[in-house]
């Protein structure tokens, strides 16, 4: 079925696919036909083929290890940062080369590191590693692969203990364990990726936070969150001993 677009540029961004150049100024209604699109405006009716391919009328988003690089949507603005105009071939070249070594490095020095992350939102440089959105991470052009690896590790540990909270009670409402349950487990997922001194650095940031959860109140914890605490014990045991 045909969907209209009640725009006036002529840019139409169709989400993770890429960005349409129209004819002429909107509004435009769009048909689907196999391998492309029909557009049907003012200024009449066009065919575009959507392929992998950019071209006057069409710039395809880029995909790296299998995750959308987003530089295009208007709405792709989550991040704490500013984020870049669309990137061209060699700035997306290279993105995608640190991206690919981060990912080296996370799989040589924290197996299991996996986490639900899905796009890519390129950030103006300078800018460090935020998420931007549910399955999105915003990271700066200029990042270098080890910064890249240790922001891509703490979203999935902050994804891992979203999903947890998603699905049980940790602690009591407003209760100091939050944070402090955020902190051991942030620093118990860095011990596992650092080495020499940074390693123990986050080993010793865990073992604070983890006492200071075994000084609250027991009842500051619920079961669930108890269980969690003594998992991160564990695996700080682990970090500790390796």
């Amino acid at each position: 079925p045909a969907v209209a677009w009640p725009g006036q540029g002529q840019e139409l961004h169709l989400p993770t696919l890429g960005t349409l150049r129209l004819p002429g100024p909107g509004p435009v209604e769009v048909s689907p036909v196999p391998g492309g699109l029909v557009l049907r405006g003012a200024w009449g009716l066009t065919s575009l083929v959507l392929g992998p391919e950019p071209s006057a009328e069409w710039r395809p988003l880029t995909r790296v290890d299998g995750l959308l690089v987003d530089d295009a949507d208007p709405f792709r603005d989550g991040a704490p940062a500013a984020v870049t105009v669309p990137l061209d071939g060699s700035e997306l070249d290279l993105f995608a080369k640190r991206w690919t070594e981060a990912r080296r490095l996370l799989d040589a020095r924290a197996p299991g590191w996996r986490t639900g992350l899905t796009t890519l939102t390129p950030l103006v440089a300078g800018s460090g590693v935020h998420p931007a959105a549910p399955g999105a991470l915003g990271v700066a052009v200029d990042a270098e692969p080890e910064e890249l690896a240790l922001g891509l590790l703490r979203a999935a540990r902050r994804a891992r203990l979203a999903a947890l909270r998603d699905t049980c009670d940790l602690h009591l409402p407003h209760s100091p364990a939050g944070p402090l349950l955020e902190a051991a487990d942030r620093w118990t997922g860095e011990a596992a990726y650092r080495t020499g001194r940074d390693r123990a650095a986050a080993l010793a940031e865990a073992a604070r936070a983890l006492t200071a959860l075994g000084l609250l109140p027991e009842r500051e914890l619920t079961e669930s969150g108890a269980v969690l605490t003594a998992r991160l014990w564990g695996e700080w045991a682990e970090r500790h001993g390796g």
